[in-house]
């Protein structure tokens, strides 16, 4: 029934996506409409890529990724189009070579918004090559930050995993005390060729309903309904986790640079061969504009986070603090981030990224502690063609007498070139 239920999410979305696709294209309304090409070369070598006992050998990897973007812009709507697919070969410390298609995906966008209402929509397919190594330039956030995985581990993976996303909401009024929000989205991941036993087929779909009042231009409370149909293909059987709730929120500006907000949310579980569950949640958050700057944070009975950021004179900085509960729900997870950019003229630069993880772990997994460092130089060669040269360093210690602190180093350096045309 998920199925269905994602397929009509998948066609609805489409539709969404296509019936507004005439008007964007007037000679009288649209902008220039760029078309992005891509490509990039990356070569890795790392090291211990598995943290073996006694240490293993080295593992090099050559990427090769074609990339394309297109979009339309208009002052009301909005359509972008985006495709990758990269091939991918890999040396391991054996000697055997492996050569795999490198994570194509395709992803379509489309949004609508004037004073008084917003639509979007949006598509989305990927296929992940997950038994090789992941370069840390994957994990490069839209401020050109290198923002590394909590567990150094999550970057080494195995398996095929195929991830399908559709989704669209609209809200009306929005130039009106009282306004609503309407939302649908789904999900299906499925994995193949894994032997991780966690790494399960998941179909999800998801809808929700949000009421809105603004009392005064400072402030507005909101209160929304939604529910999650989850299914996990398992064996011996499979397990549906069915999620309702409903959540009461308030957001307020004190000032022009400081806005605090929270919410409470009570929750019903209803999962395969567990009770019911029902549970209160509650956050507060308050984000602060500083000079050049960002300063925020949230409390809740989940997890907390501290988030720092300022642009300096020749680059930039952060830290990020949070404190949770891990992928497995039962242990809690502390995590450090600091990234740090450096300018060294108008085409180069340093960026360096260091992160520390302390994981209390589970019943099924040993206390972790993991520590990831890396150094990367860019310079823009040309107009249209970028060098990233860097290095990485990394350091597990679980706390386990029966496993041993574990390392692993690597470089890595890529060349890529972007080119924009207009149609």
């Amino acid at each position: 029934m998920t199925q269905a239920i994602l397929r009509l999410l998948l066609l609805s979305s489409s539709a969404a996506l296509l019936i507004p696709a005439p008007a964007l294209w007037a000679q009288d309304q649209a902008q220039n409409v760029p078309l992005t090409f891509g490509v990039s070369q990356s070569l890795q070598t790392l090291n211990n890529a598995n943290f073996d006992d006694p240490p293993g050998g080295n593992t090099t990897t050559s990427i090769t990724s074609l990339s394309f973007g297109s979009s339309t812009v208009t002052p009301t709507d909005s359509l972008r189009f985006t495709a990758g697919v990269g091939i991918a070969i890999q040396r391991d410390p054996d000697g055997n070579i492996n050569t795999s298609v490198n994570s194509p995906n395709v992803a379509l966008r489309y949004a609508r918004t004037t004073s008084a209402a917003a639509v979007t929509a949006y598509a989305s397919y990927a296929l992940d090559q997950l038994d090789q190594l992941r370069a840390p330039l994957d994990f490069v956030n839209d401020n050109g930050q290198i923002v590394l995985p909590s567990n150094p581990a999550d970057l080494v993976s195995t398996g095929l995993k195929q991830d399908v996303r559709a989704g669209a909401s609209l809200e009306i009024a929005r130039d009106k005390p009282f306004g609503l929000t309407f939302s649908v989205s789904g999900e299906q991941i499925s994995y193949t060729e894994t032997t991780d036993p966690s790494l399960l087929d998941l179909d999800q779909a998801n809808a929700g309903i949000t009421g809105r009042y603004s009392y005064s231009p400072q402030g507005d409370v909101t209160m929304g309904v939604s529910a999650e149909h989850q299914l996990t293909l398992s064996k011996p059987e499979n397990i549906v986790r069915d999620t309702k709730d409903l959540t009461l929120g308030t957001s307020y500006d004190v000032s022009p640079v400081l806005t605090l907000s929270g919410f409470v949310k009570y929750e019903i579980v209803d999962e395969t061969n567990f009770a019911e569950a029902r549970t209160p949640r509650a956050q507060i958050s308050a984000n602060y504009t500083l000079p050049n700057g960002s300063l925020s944070f949230q409390v809740g009975d989940q997890d907390s986070q501290l988030t720092w950021q300022q642009k300096l004179p020749t680059g930039g900085a952060s830290v990020h603090l949070s404190h949770g509960q891990d992928d497995s729900g039962s242990g809690t997870l502390n995590q450090i981030g600091l990234n740090y950019d450096q300018a060294i003229n108008d085409v180069s630069g340093l960026n360096l990224a260091l992160s520390y993880s302390s994981d209390t772990g589970s019943t099924t997994s040993p206390d972790l502690t993991a520590t990831t460092l890396v150094v990367s130089y860019n310079h823009q060669l040309t107009r249209d063609w970028g060098m990233n040269l860097g290095a990485n360093f990394r350091l597990r210690d679980p706390s386990s007498n029966t496993a041993n602190t574990a390392s692993s180093a690597g470089v890595f350096l890529t060349v890529s070139r972007t080119v924009n045309f207009l149609r």
